[in-house]
């Protein structure tokens, strides 16, 4: 079962501007490009859906995300959430592709952050789910640190990019970390 993220802990990394690294997880390729794509399908974005999960992705909003969107977008996105999780379309596809495709900067942090997560030492690393079944894991042709540059800086601002950088770039030799 995928851990919920800590977005208490998101707030307090942005506001200290500093997230230790696992330099060797992030220096790997992913590539998310437009043709990356056309490979895996976005199948990051079609849900991890199994009969546990009666028949919800697991994704959800916080309190707190929710809240700061303006009221006419709290309207659009509760017509998908049930009981704070993203539900699914009858083919087990998030029902939020389009609207976060027209809306990006309204989507959950939990999606804004894959393939990253912070593992149990707070260390942000690549989440096991992407290591293990993304098809374009190890391709591309730059880190994935840099080709997901946007989606780390809008969860943990500019400033924490910048230190994510500097560590990935001063370890070059680094054991990979799971958890």
């Amino acid at each position: 079962m995928k851990k919920e993220i800590n977005y208490n802990r998101i707030k307090e990394i942005e506001k200290s501007e500093y997230l230790e690294v696992s330099a060797g997880l992030l220096k790997k390729n992913i590539d998310c490009t437009e043709s990356g794509r056309k490979l895996c399908d976005g199948r990051c974005c079609k849900g991890h859906v199994n009969e546990k999960q009666d028949g919800k992705v697991f994704v959800r909003y916080s309190k707190e995300e929710l809240e700061s969107f303006p009221k006419e977008v709290q309207k659009e996105v509760y017509k998908y959430i049930s009981k704070d999780l993203i539900v699914q379309n009858k083919d087990g596809v998030c029902v939020m592709i389009d609207f976060c495709l027209k809306n990006p900067k309204y989507k959950p942090i939990e999606c804004k952050l894959f393939p990253f997560s912070i593992n149990s030492n707070g260390k942000l690393i690549v989440d096991r789910w992407a290591i293990f079944h993304c098809p374009n894991f190890g391709r591309g042709k730059i880190s994935s640190y840099i080709s997901l540059k946007d989606n780390l800086i809008d969860v943990f601002g500019e400033a924490c990019y910048k230190n994510i950088v500097k560590q990935v770039e001063k370890k070059q030799y680094m054991v990979d970390e799971w958890l």
